[in-house]
């Protein structure tokens, strides 16, 4: 029995070697798979992707002037261009200011006066760092503005012209009485810039002469215009602080065009600069200071035609005192005073459209107005009646300009200025503190691969992050993080001289992001990674290269030999005699 089960083990083993032979020698007429076929997700993320671009920085190549608190010689308030989406703060200055001065900006530069430290500040726009400073002897710089250059300020009796590059003095001019406000215009003269210094009691037109060095004439000294002044379409608007009066002149000789005084309804003393828009001057008033304090006063704005200064119309706003009127959007912008309120006026029926009621009084802070928004500070209490500054933190708001929905706040440590608006940042200044800068932050996009070499079909793990490189995120981080979280970062590849955006991955709380890349063809890939930005912080990008290299080849075996069918037909044949020779030996030797 066991004899039977080893002779049956042997012949098993035979026909198994017959058949693997005869499966060896057959010819393949299947390729083999191929091991570095392109992974599916990796052609949906292609497919579903669009193709991309090289992004390059925008040159800017003009710098918008501000003259003004209100940003520009009308007094409108109005700006061109973007204005700050967020609340996000770019930087902040120790600068010893005082809330009532006005910023200037022109060629990346802003500057103010101090009246704490009798300086005068250039700072750069984007960073907040002093360029120069100069000490200004004879008081109050508050109200200045820029000519061809220059840097007009003014103190009690002098006006100093500044070089906007260095701050070297270059000019004085002596004249008793303190200039209210300076505004300056391009267009009065063919050969130069207009600068007009008004005071109490008249007004003086300088000349900026162009040229290598610019030269500066006192064209007339007229008192047909006087106090804070206006410009609009060759024309110079005044109102005398604390007076009943408004007047306009022509820019270039000073002669009187005409002159309104109120009467009747209209006895309050006109305060603020005039503000001119859609062929109208807009003045506000303030309380009477002989009116009995038992008295309610509520102060109102008053319409006339600019060309002929002819009575339009009246709006009473509720509040005790009007030093700030803005325009745009065929509106005008009230800021009031008692309850806190911005008023949104029709600019020529002085129809009531909405009114908003801000953080604090929002009176001398004018209203500055970009891209259907507008952004004024608020500061101080209401007691008895009246405003006190100071009695609680201010705030930096902006509020759609054609709802008035409020849309941010930023709370300030103190009250602060009129804010200004130039190349989509809000600069202000708070009382005795700061110089405060809010725009788009600056960032970084940081990417690494685990590994910059690798072989088809392999991965490499791609990682990274975004930094807000705005100075005050930098600086102060307890107060403003610097981690830039749940942002969208397209990564991309150039392979070939072909973009491809192959996967959108967002950061987490961290600012970090990753992903596994896996190329499917060899070559030299520049991959990308790139934050587009958003309306908090400015787009960036980095790059890595990466080499992907050929497979290794698999290792080689002998090839199998072919055979004819008469060749194969033998070798089968020898095979079955072979198994039956031994069949026939084992059955004959049994017999035995």
């Amino acid at each position: 029995m066991k004899k039977n089960k080893t002779t049956i083990a042997t012949i098993a083993s035979i026909l198994v070697l017959v058949t693997t032979m005869f499966v060896t020698l057959q010819p393949s007429s299947v390729a083999a798979q191929d091991q570095t076929s392109t992974p599916e997700n990796w052609i949906e993320l292609i497919t579903q992707t669009p193709g991309g671009a090289y992004r390059e920085t925008p040159g800017i190549t003009e710098y918008p002037r501000k003259s003004s608190p209100a940003g520009n010689s009308a007094k409108t308030g109005y700006s061109e261009g973007p204005g700050p989406e967020t609340n996000h703060l770019l930087w902040r200055a120790d600068i010893p200011v005082f809330e009532w001065n006005n910023i200037l900006a022109d060629k990346g530069k802003i500057f103010l006066g101090s009246i704490i430290d009798h300086c005068f500040y250039c700072l750069d726009e984007n960073t907040g760092e002093v360029i120069w400073q100069r000490n200004v002897t004879g008081g109050m710089q508050r109200w200045c503005c820029i000519a061809y250059n220059l840097v007009f300020i003014t103190d009690a009796s002098r006006t100093t012209a500044l070089s906007i590059n260095t701050g070297n003095k270059f000019w004085t001019y002596d004249e008793p009485g303190s200039p209210a406000l300076s505004v300056a215009w391009r267009e009065v003269f063919e050969d130069g810039e207009a600068v007009y210094l008004g005071r109490s009691n008249n007004i003086t037109c300088l000349k900026v002469q162009y040229g290598m060095t610019p030269r500066i004439q006192v064209i007339w000294n007229r008192n047909t215009v006087r106090g804070r002044l206006s410009y609009s379409d060759h024309k110079i608007y005044g109102v005398s602080s604390y007076s009943t009066w408004c007047s306009c002149a022509d820019a270039a000789t000073g002669d009187l065009i005409w002159n309104f005084t109120g009467t009747g309804d209209i006895k309050d003393r006109f305060y603020p600069s005039p503000t001119i828009a859609y062929g109208n001057v807009y003045l506000g008033t303030e309380r009477p200071r002989d009116a009995p304090e038992e008295v309610v006063v509520y102060d109102h704005v008053v319409c006339l035609d600019a060309e002929t200064g002819a009575y339009k119309w009246t709006y009473e706003t509720g509040e005790y005192f009007v030093e700030s009127i803005s325009a745009a959007y065929g509106n005008i912008y009230i800021a009031g005073g008692e309850r806190n309120s911005v008023h949104c006026v029709d600019g020529e029926t002085g129809e009531k459209k909405w009114e908003y009621t801000a953080p604090g009084f929002v009176d001398y802070y004018e209203i500055q107005i970009a891209d259907n928004k507008l952004y004024f500070v608020s500061a101080g209490i209401i007691v008895t009646g009246f405003p006190v500054a100071g009695s609680f933190p201010g705030s930096t708001n902006c509020v759609d300009a054609i709802t008035g929905e409020p849309i941010w706040s930023y709370q300030t440590p103190t009250s602060g200025t009129s804010p200004m608006i130039v190349d989509g940042k809000l600069y202000h200044q708070t009382e005795e503190d700061y110089v405060w800068c809010f725009g788009k932050g600056p960032t970084t996009t940081n990417i690494e691969v685990a590994s910059t070499s690798l072989t088809l079909g392999q991965s490499a793990l791609i990682s990274g992050s975004v930094t807000d490189m705005s100075p005050f995120s930098q600086q102060h981080p307890e107060l403003q993080s610097p981690v830039v979280a749940e942002v969208p970062i397209v990564l991309s590849y150039v392979n070939a001289g072909t973009w491809t955006d192959f996967a959108t991955v967002n950061t987490d709380s961290a600012g970090t992001f990753m992903y596994n890349l896996t190329p499917s063809s060899i070559g030299g890939y520049t991959v990308v990674a790139r934050f587009e930005g958003n309306d908090a912080y400015d787009w960036s990008s980095a790059q890595k290269v990466v080499s992907v290299s050929p497979a290794p080849e698999p290792e080689a075996y002998p090839e199998a030999p072919e055979y004819t069918t008469i060749e194969l037909a033998i070798l089968t044949a020898v095979a079955i005699s072979i198994v039956i020779g031994a069949v026939s030996f084992y059955i004959l030797r049994k017999r035995k």
